[in-house]
């Protein structure tokens, strides 16, 4: 393979290229053929969706006469093949950005998750950075390290309130949609 060359201006950083050709390239090389897999069988299986899709919208109409049905049925001919693709390419895009960069970051001994089942929005809501009603949150790519002595965490957050429209039904609104992070000052 090509051996890449980073340019280094900090000295925590010397040897990274080194490290990228041993450990991160190899990642790379595996999860690409794990890759064109999931595309392939996306392709094949969205068109195998739309042709049992497709073919049910044939009968229907022929046998039934049914327009409401056929519409459904040739909207869902359309729609499931692009489910079914981004279905299949999703744990392979999560994990590898996971593996990458928590490989990368690994390197100056920080560490990666792209899985957040929970945060703590109290420093956030005490601050009056975030408002006190969060009634649903989501959280990924969370990154812990240590920078120049300074504990630090990050995190990407998505909050919610649930509000009624006029009619009463449930809607959410986003009240914050972006990083949240934290820093210890020793």
């Amino acid at each position: 393979g090509i051996m890449h060359q980073f340019r280094t201006r900090h000295s925590e950083l010397d040897g990274f290229s080194d490290f990228y050709e041993r450990d991160v390239a190899p990642i790379l090389r595996a999860r690409d053929v794990d890759r064109k897999r999931a595309v392939r069988n996306g392709i094949v299986g969205g068109a195998i969706l739309a042709l049992i899709f497709g073919a049910a919208a044939a009968f229907v109409y022929t046998r039934y006469e049914e327009g409401v049905f056929v519409i459904i049925l040739i909207g869902l001919m359309l729609i499931a093949p692009f489910m079914l693709f981004g279905l299949l390419t999703q744990g392979i895009r999560d994990e590898t950005k996971e593996r990458i960069v928590g490989a990368i970051v690994g390197y100056v001994g920080w560490t990666f998750k792209t899985d957040v089942p929970g945060y703590d929005l109290g420093p956030f809501r005490d601050l009056f950075l975030i408002p006190k009603r969060i009634d649903r949150s989501s959280f990924e790519d969370r990154l812990d390290g240590l920078a120049h002595g300074s504990a630090f965490q990050s995190v990407e957050a998505h909050l919610e309130i649930q509000t009624k429209d006029r009619k009463g039904r449930t809607q959410w609104k986003t009240v914050f949609r972006g990083q949240l992070m934290t820093l210890d000052f020793p």
